[in-house]
């Protein structure tokens, strides 16, 4: 039986791509199972903790803010604000995580990760604080836990988690930072 010389000519050109590929996802999995550091407290559970200083404002005015920020940033803010006190908000959100299938590449829902974020207020300067991080599964489950875990996919929760956190700090500070606008009757 004799192959077509088409095939010998596409072959090679095959292979390269296949082994390119393996290589590409290799890489890819080599980048993304490198353990990741949380910050961890003093009591040795993740917290992301930092003061922040904004001045020419009061603790009221701060906190006003903050609940500005609570109404844009979250989709449901009544249902996640848990706690208002003068100089203080309590607030528990959630984090989704996804996993991704090995086969297809596809990512799909794995769980949610729950977080609470205490907001404290002086004045000129606030303190934000995210702690008790916990997967939420039959039983709470400690995040702490999956540190010691070495594995990729372990890794990936991590990841997943370090990253949403750190773009909610983020977009905190810059709302806590920026001149609220002045409300003018004539500019409507």
């Amino acid at each position: 039986m004799r192959v077509p010389n088409t095939v010998w000519r596409t072959l090679p050109t095959a292979l390269l791509l296949i082994v390119s590929g393996f290589s590409i996802y290799a890489q890819q999995q080599a980048e993304n199972s490198e353990p990741i550091e949380l910050p961890l407290g003093p009591d040795g559970k993740v917290t992301y903790e930092a003061v922040v200083t904004v001045t020419g404002y009061t603790a009221p005015q701060l906190q006003e803010k903050a609940l500005q920020w609570v109404h844009q940033y979250f989709k449901n803010p009544q249902q996640v604000l848990k706690k208002k006190e003068p100089g203080k908000l309590v607030i528990e959100h959630k984090i989704r995580i996804y996993d991704t299938d090995p086969k297809t590449g596809k990512k799909y829902f794995k769980g949610n990760v729950k977080f609470t974020l205490y907001l404290f207020f002086r004045d000129g300067k606030f303190k934000y604080r995210i702690t008790n991080i916990r997967y939420m599964a039959e039983r709470y489950i400690p995040i702490e836990s999956w540190l010691e875990k070495k594995d990729p996919t372990t890794q990936s929760y991590l990841r997943q988690i370090d990253e949403a956190l750190t773009e909610l700090i983020a977009n905190l500070r810059t709302h806590m930072r920026t001149e609220a606008k002045q409300y003018n009757p004539e500019e409507w």
